[in-house]
């Protein structure tokens, strides 16, 4: 892809597809991924929006974590559900549900976003104003801190009556439940986006269109994941790819 393949000020442009044929139970013309360019000139106002929850029930307990990307115009460019873990925490799912949204800003080329949640504490732990301490905490943030520095974040603290449709996502993630996940595994996503006209989206593109994963018991048959990267000369220029 190469530099000019960079916009002013952007890091990163990501430009992935795949497919997922019947083993994995999508269905047939399901895109994954598919390329979304987003337009948005600089300026708060301008910010797309995540709304992100999870809960657990008990807690710790069944957890679910969902997700959502409004655009300045009020219409949702992208939203979806998680299930957390069978034994997930609160917190746990919350910072899930925040890395989910994060890293689809990221993929969508969002340079600037407005990070809404009800979690004071991960909000709060996002701005610097508390510590991180819980051991099983710390990957998450870590991983969110990261995602946020390929854009500019603005993290702002609501109410939970203001966040509900996230709220409604994270449920739907957590009743995904214990049975969607094959031996082993930890976690499922199921997500669903629309991108219109507004977002610079080709028509009858597909950003993060739902796909079925359909796996059995044992490790046999499990999903493989292969990676590669490289820079030449090193440093230098450099790419990296991955597939399912």
């Amino acid at each position: 892809l190469g530099p000019s393949a960079l916009g002013a000020g952007a890091s990163v442009i990501v430009g992935a597809s795949a497919s997922a044929g019947a083993s994995a139970g999508a269905s047939a013309g399901a895109s994954a991924g598919a390329s979304v360019s987003v337009s948005a000139s600089a300026g708060a106002g301008n910010a797309v929006t995540l709304f992100f929850d999870g809960g657990a029930s008990p807690n710790p307990g069944p957890g679910g974590a969902g997700a959502l990307l409004v655009l300045p115009s009020g219409e949702t460019l992208w939203e979806g559900s998680v299930f957390v873990g069978k034994n997930a925490t609160n917190n746990e799912a919350e910072y899930t549900g925040l890395v989910v949204g994060l890293n689809r800003a990221k993929e969508l080329g969002v340079r600037f976003l407005t990070v809404t949640g009800d979690s004071e504490l991960v909000i709060k732990q996002m701005k610097g104003q508390y510590q991180v301490k819980a051991p099983n905490l710390l990957p998450l943030h870590q991983q969110a801190k990261v995602l946020a520095g390929y854009m500019k974040c603005t993290f702002v603290h609501v109410l939970r009556a203001l966040n509900k449709r996230a709220d409604a996502l994270a449920t739907a993630g957590k009743e995904l439940g214990p049975s969607a996940l094959g031996a082993g595994a930890s976690v499922i996503v199921g997500a669903s986006a629309s991108a219109g006209a507004s977002a610079g989206a080709s028509a009858g593109a597909s950003a993060g269109a739902s796909v079925s994963v359909s796996a059995s018991a044992g490790a046999g048959n499990a999903v493989t994941l292969f990676f590669d990267g490289g820079a030449s000369p090193n440093p230098g220029p450099g790419g990296a790819g991955a597939l399912l």
